[in-house]
């Protein structure tokens, strides 16, 4: 509600506009010489107050309790200000025009975070800035500024209107006001702060965006931010909630904490240079596209946590740190590749997305950090690069999509931490790991004796030459565990190693193994096959091979060495040895440690439903269907597609992911689906359609066979 206070009001009496919270302005004329006690006590849609220079009293609590007040403006009549005059008012920013301090004028400006004076009287103020010709202050396009220096020609922007002047601003490294050109020295913060009037913004004056510049302007809708600007303030935008697209000059370097927080509208971010600070975009919950451009150096902790409908994430390819939660809660986002130029990751940064399904971890990243994936649920496969040099115990708690974990081949070694009791791996459906190098972990019972201890569902295991030592109790009780081929590099197998790995059937050993701990293969009773590339018998603990059964196994030893093995403690027992060249005999091996694939699906339509079928039983689906005519935009022209894309993946636990199959289907849209060029779209178009689909999804299995 605006209020306008007819030209023939000499006072506002006591009370007047008394807990009016619907009043959001008030023009008070130049024929009001007193504002009374309380006059507008609560007023709590009050934004900004122009006193005019008629008015010489304000009684006291006149404003108090005016939470949403920002800006006002004491004019040189005003001779005394009653106590409490503007008390619970978070003014941002006061400007006192009078040369004489007013009565009362400490009790009053407590009240600012900034107060603006013409001189140094005004001992009693904190946070105040003097200028000397404030008097001379001018508007231009809905922006107050004051001369510095007139004879140098330079002003500051302190201050801005409240009203439809402001609804376009453009503050730019000079201004023009009656025919004189002056150059913008600085602009000071809260400049905008909760004006509801701005809609369009170009800045571009020389030098960094102030905090809070255009904080909770809640109808601004564009923004041009120019070469010129250097850095984004903290909460320079926050709360901009009709703010849609931003793109930065190259030359900002920084991007404050909060810069443009919870800007519910924000769709579109371009950021090509500097550091983005702590929640910079946090809670954009419509943004969908960032793209961070090559002299991006590092993202804040919580930049993007909680921008729900992210989905395209480009990572420029100078980033060397992503501070914690940094994209924690962005749900929609599908892909991730992290350049080579980050080191670190931090914890949480990517928890909660939990449609998270590619992910590349960048050469030099040297930790994965508690929570780091936690909940990323549609994270099927990760590769730790070799720079990696810890995995914490937490980092992929709940990821109840992780099947394949490859540790790139590496000269450090990888310390693997734990959850307490509960394996590093625990919430992870493991089917296959690759293990490069040395890893090391805290082998005792109350952290859970190993990451894999008592994994169900793992089932293949490689190990290069690089690791040396198998732990104890290292894949006990991994009830599913098939296939294992060991690197020349492991000397040893520890107690109980692979103890319950009742599925196991194919084993297969480097030149280097020399002993295998006690019972490391009981309750091992599927095995069928192993193989030892070793010359000398590896020393056996009691019971290491018991459980093997010695009339369904194959023993596979190199040539020239059948006599030593025969000979020695618990191989002599196998009932069937040959020897043979050991690279022919691994790759021979009838148990094919490679994992088997899902077919290819075939996709169908039938009376309006696409259906999949697989020829590999019980697998899972997973699809996206796309469509142009799904669109959202602020744009005038709209071409409508009417194409749709169907693309789907077989998946199913100890298989890798299928092929995927696509199809393309039209159904209305920019041309009619008269499929059959009968003139005419009916039930036999969409026959005719349903028959092509068959056909290219036939045509498809030809090609992949």
């Amino acid at each position: 509600m605006n209020t306008i206070i007819p030209n023939n009001v000499t006072s506002i009496g006591d009370e007047a506009f008394f807990g009016c919270t619907g009043l959001t302005s008030v023009t008070i004329p130049n024929s009001v010489t007193s504002i009374g006690d309380e006059a507008f006590y609560g007023c709590t849609g009050l934004t900004s107050v122009t006193i005019p220079n008629s008015v010489t009293s304000i009684e006291g609590g006149a404003f108090s309790g005016c939470s949403g007040l920002t800006s006002v403006t004491i004019p040189n009549s005003v001779t005394s200000i009653g106590n409490n005059a503007f008390y619970h008012a978070p003014i941002k920013r006061m400007i006192w025009l009078t040369n004489t301090p007013p009565s009362g004028y400490a009790n009053a400006g407590e009240s600012a975070l900034i107060n603006y004076v013409s001189n140094d009287q005004y001992t009693s103020l904190k946070n105040m800035t003097v200028y000397p010709f404030l008097s001379s202050m001018f508007e231009v396009n809905g922006i107050k500024y004051v001369p510095v220096s007139p004879s140098e020609r330079t002003c500051d922007a302190i201050d801005c209107a409240f009203d439809s002047t402001a609804a376009d601003v453009s503050i730019l490294p000079t201004v023009n006001y009656r025919g004189v050109s002056m150059n913008v020295l600085n602009v000071k913060p809260y400049l905008c702060y909760n004006n509801k009037y701005v809609k369009n913004v170009e800045v571009n004056f020389k030098g960094p965006l102030p905090e809070y510049l255009f904080c909770s302007c809640s109808s601004l809708q564009t923004v041009k931010v120019g070469d010129n600007v250097t850095a984004i303030g903290n909460r320079s935008f926050s709360g901009c909630i009709s703010l849609q697209t931003i793109k930065l000059g190259e030359n900002v370097t920084a991007i404050g904490e909060y810069a443009f927080s919870s800007c519910d509208s924000l769709n579109t971010v371009e950021v090509n240079s500097g550091s983005i600070g702590a929640y910079a975009f946090g809670s954009c919950t419509s943004l969908n596209y960032v793209a961070l451009g090559d002299k991006v150096s590092s993202i804040g902790d919580y930049a993007f946590s909680s921008c729900s409908s992210l989905k395209t994430l480009l990572l420029g390819t100078m980033i060397e740190e992503i501070g914690n939660y940094a994209f924690e809660s962005c749900y929609n986002l599908q892909k991730v590749t992290i350049p080579n130029s980050t080191t670190y990751l931090g914890t949480y940064s990517f928890a909660y997305c939990s449609n998270l399904s590619e992910f590349r971890v960048g050469s030099k990243v040297n930790k994965i950090l508690d929570y780091t994936f936690q909940n990323c649920k549609s994270l099927f496969s990760l590769t730790i690069p070799k720079a990696t040099t810890e995995i914490q115990g937490k980092a992929f708690s709940g990821c109840t999509g992780l099947k394949t974990i490859l540790i790139a081949d590496r000269d450090t070694e990888l310390k693997l931490g734990s959850n307490g009791s509960s394996p590093l791996f625990a919430d992870c459906p493991l089917d296959s790991v690759y293990i490069g190098g040395d890893i090391t972990y805290n082998t005792g019972k109350s952290y859970g004796y190993s990451p894999f201890y008592g994994h169900k569902t793992l089932r293949s295991i490689t190990i290069t030459d690089k690791e040396t030592e198998i732990s104890p109790n290292e894949f006990y009780g991994c009830s599913n565990l098939k296939n294992v081929r060991i690197g020349d590099g492991v000397t040893t197998i520890g107690d109980w190693a692979f103890s319950g790995c009742s599925s196991l059937t194919y084993f297969a050993f480097g030149t280097k193994m020399k002993t295998i701990g006690k019972e490391a293969f009981s309750d091992c009773t599927s095995v069928g096959r192993i193989i030892s590339k070793t010359a000398t018998p590896p020393a056996c603990g009691s019971q290491a091979l018991d459980d093997i059964n010695k009339w369904d196994c194959q023993l596979s030893v190199p040539e020239g060495c059948l006599s030593a093995y025969q000979a020695a403690d618990q191989w002599k027992d196998f009932f069937f040895t040959d020897e043979r060249a050991m690279e022919e005999s691994i790759e021979d091996n009838p148990f094919n440690p490679e994992t088997e694939k899902c077919a290819t699906p075939i996709i169908e339509l039938t009376d309006g439903h696409l259906t999949f079928s697989c020829e590999t039983e019980g697998v899972e689906y997973i699809y996206e269907v796309t469509n142009p005519d799904v669109k959202k935009g602020n744009g005038e022209d709209v071409t409508l597609g009417g194409v749709y894309k169907v693309s789907v993946i077989a998946t199913k636990p100890g298989y890798d992911d299928s092929d995927v199959a696509t199809l393309e289907f039209s159904f209305g849209g920019g041309e009619p689906c008269d499929s059959n060029h009968d003139g005419v779209v009916d039930v036999a178009d969409i026959a005719t359609i349903i028959d092509k689909m068959a056909s290219q999804a036939r045509m498809q299995d030809d090609i992949e066979e």
